[in-house]
């Protein structure tokens, strides 16, 4: 098989119907201010998006493949830069998809003025937003107060860089580099998780020495040859409380590299299995500009919670949803679909109470 992951995005010219929609759209609070005024408003002062020609020379349709709209886009042109505003569709925020959304606008962005800088502002107050923006490769330059439609608002300016957020150690840079490449080739749907995902995140103590991926069963033995070939191959034999059906390590330049397929954990009352699937990713970074799809923090809130002293990781996973308000329900649902332990089922339910 050779077949490549579909890309989450796709942009392109945003249509008067789409603005439209647009203008219907509406964010909870403290996030309401992003709402925008009815379509007359904008129609009547040829605004913004309302208006043909900005609409055509600034603004970009955020859709699935199969079409479906978003969010939007807006390259504002500065000399020298390409200033982003955007906005995801608000039933869709929370949902883990914020980073491959921004990442999508950026890597468009740099498509259609490469030599641009690309730079965004974020109202100081949006911490959410701005651990997304972080993932996706933004880093803040500046802060400074401005004029808004509510009155003066303080922004940090954010400059694309398209470097992880997190802290990798260097020397897993080009190992990663290779396997993504290998994998993503080869159409092998998987994700990197465990302490590089916890460090890509800014939730690790310290940069993690190895990798671990997670691979859809289906793929697991074709992921076992491809690894095999960019390193040395050893077949690990699970030991209790881990049922995990495909377990192998590798070593490649230099890296520890732990692949898992179909992850198991016998547990008090029952077995916790978990197969990975491309559907369960939950954004990417970018390693020299190659694509790392990442699984998703609840999952492995879930296997931390499990594994034994792994506890005070999945501990700090809930204090960043926390401070964040962002985990996927529909990942949720599925994981509760899943074998788990009453008293974890239990905390689980009441996350998804508090974070609602």
């Amino acid at each position: 098989m050779n077949r490549r992951q579909e890309p989450l995005f796709r942009l392109e010219q945003l249509s008067e119907e789409q603005a439209r929609s647009i203008c219907s759209w509406s964010y909870p609070e403290p996030y309401a201010t992003y709402n925008w005024k009815p379509w007359e408003e904008l129609l009547a002062d040829q605004a913004e998006f309302a208006d043909p020609h900005i609409r055509e020379t600034q603004y970009l349709a955020v859709l699935r493949p199969d079409g479906e709209l978003c969010g939007f886009a807006q390259l504002f042109p500065i000399v020298g830069t390409t200033r982003l505003g955007l906005g995801l569709r608000p039933d869709l925020c929370g949902q883990g998809l914020g980073e491959s959304f921004i990442r999508a606008i950026a890597e468009e962005t740099r498509r259609l003025k490469p030599k641009n800088e690309i730079d965004l502002e974020v109202l100081t107050w949006n911490t959410r937003a701005m651990r997304v923006y972080e993932r996706a490769g933004f880093r803040r330059m500046d802060t400074y107060e401005r004029i808004t439609p509510a009155g003066m608002g303080e922004f940090h300016c954010m400059v694309w860089q398209d470097k992880p957020a997190g802290r990798l150690r260097a020397s897993l840079h080009t190992p990663l580099k290779r396997i993504a490449d290998t994998l993503n080739r080869h159409g092998v749907d998987w994700g990197l998780g465990g302490s590089a995902l916890l460090a890509l995140h800014g939730l690790a103590d310290a940069p993690p020495a190895d990798l671990d991926l997670l691979v859809d069963a289906a793929h697991a033995e074709r992921a076992q040859e491809l690894l095999a070939e960019l390193g040395e191959y050893r077949e690990l034999a699970p030991k209790a409380p881990f049922y995990t059906r495909y377990f192998s390590r590798y070593e490649v330049e230099g890296a520890g590299v732990d692949l898992m397929g179909l992850f198991s954990i016998r547990h008090a009352e029952g077995t916790y299995r978990w197969d990975w699937k491309a559907r369960h990713q939950a954004g990417s970074t970018s390693i020299q500009g190659v694509r790392v799809p990442l699984a998703s923090l609840e999952d492995w809130y879930a296997a931390y919670s499990l594994i034994p002293g792994k506890q005070h990781k999945a501990a700090r996973i809930e204090r960043h949803w926390c401070e964040t308000g962002g985990c996927s329900k529909e990942l949720w649902n599925e994981i509760l679909q899943r074998e788990l332990p009453r008293a974890l089922r239990a905390r689980i339910e009441a996350l998804l109470e508090e974070l609602a």
